[in-house]
């Protein structure tokens, strides 16, 4: 006996339908509209006062040019970094995600590959430093500074 294939088409139907029925519900437009009008005031980051924080940047050879954003703010904006150091201090939230900064540098062309250090210490926080290596002439990086209580 070779059974009777309409019965066996409804079969399948009926079991992809039994795996189909949560899935849409998970992924329905209702759940959408519901997760669209749900509070996510909880989810956001809380806003942080303003932290004194003291950065020096140290670099192996003098660079041309040396850049530290800060979101759109250049932080060494007017700074010599003839002495190869320099000391800043800076007023600026640290929020819970940390501190995400933005490095970028040129060096002279017949220059070796240079090291930028910069070293954060917030009030109250324990201080941290990265550092990072030019690939040739340039350097560009993100700098990620994070506190865990």
């Amino acid at each position: 006996m070779r059974g009777y294939p309409p019965f066996h088409i409804l079969l399948v139907l009926v079991f992809a339908g039994i795996i189909a029925w949560p899935l849409l519900h998970l992924t329905g437009k209702e759940g959408a509209r519901m997760h669209a009008t749900e509070n996510h005031e909880e989810l956001a980051a809380p806003t942080e006062a303003a932290r004194h924080i003291a950065v020096t940047v140290r670099v192996s050879h003098p660079p041309r040019s040396l850049k530290l954003f800060a979101g759109d703010r250049d932080l060494l904006a007017g700074a010599s970094l003839a002495a190869g150091i320099v000391s800043l201090d800076v007023e600026m939230p640290v929020t819970q995600d940390g501190l995400e900064w933005r490095l970028e540098g040129a060096w002279p062309e017949a220059s070796p590959a240079a090291a930028v250090s910069v070293t954060v210490e917030p009030d109250g926080l324990e201080g941290r430093t990265e550092t990072r290596w030019s690939g040739g002439a340039l350097l560009e990086s993100f700098l990620v500074y994070v506190w865990t209580e």
